[in-house]
């Protein structure tokens, strides 16, 4: 039968799950910070585990930063090399046009209500260097005021609020207008910083 969580289950379940994640508590002395730091100096051309003879010049290798920045042009452009980010499969022929849509729509998302590219770049980037790469997004509200009716006379005023369902804002010749607050929403997207992130095991 479908098991029912409630709030307080989930919420216990997920920090359950952090608590034995890798990476979690271990400052920067854990396994996988080390781990981390270590591929990250690589990518630098840092090379701190080979000994140096004392008063010469430490270790100096970009292959890995090389390595990274051949591939990283072919993997962008698999994702940002045509028109569309996403593409919706229609079922029908009744459902091309809104199939086309939806793709327009996510694309317009990804790369103009949010910088798309550097989002991506930035995490695939991070999975070559620290093998962990993570996009984060949600969904972000905020109120916006919305000019609804413009110079409506004082003593009609409060009557045309009450009617309208808005507010009232006076204006410099002594009349009102009518201002509504509406809530608006929109997908964000980021790059989540890959030290910053544990891994379950």
């Amino acid at each position: 039968h479908l098991v029912q969580y409630t709030d307080e289950d989930l919420l216990k379940i997920v920090r359950e799950e952090r608590m034995r994640s890798i990476g979690f508590g271990e400052g920067d002395g854990g396994d996988l910070a080390s781990s981390r730091s270590r591929s990250m100096a690589y990518a630098k051309g840092e090379v701190n585990d080979l000994k140096t003879l004392p008063n010469r010049s430490a270790v100096v290798d970009t292959t890995v930063a090389d390595a990274i920045e051949t591939v990283m042009p072919d993997l962008m452009e698999v994702f940002f090399g045509g028109e569309d980010v996403a593409s919706f499969v229609p079922l029908s022929e009744d459902d091309e046009e809104a199939a086309q849509q939806e793709g327009d729509y996510v694309h317009h998302v990804i790369t103009t209500e949010n910088e798309g590219f550097m989002n991506l770049y930035t995490a695939i980037k991070d999975s070559l260097v620290t093998r962990t790469g993570v996009l984060h997004w949600w969904w972000e509200e905020t109120e916006r005021l919305e000019n609804f009716r413009q110079g409506v006379p004082a003593d009609l005023a409060p009557m045309a609020a009450q009617l309208a369902q808005a507010e009232t804002q006076e204006g410099e010749d002594g009349t009102f207008d009518l201002i509504r607050r509406k809530l608006c929403g929109k997908v964000c997207i980021r790059a989540f910083p890959s030290e910053d992130f544990t891994v379950a095991q």
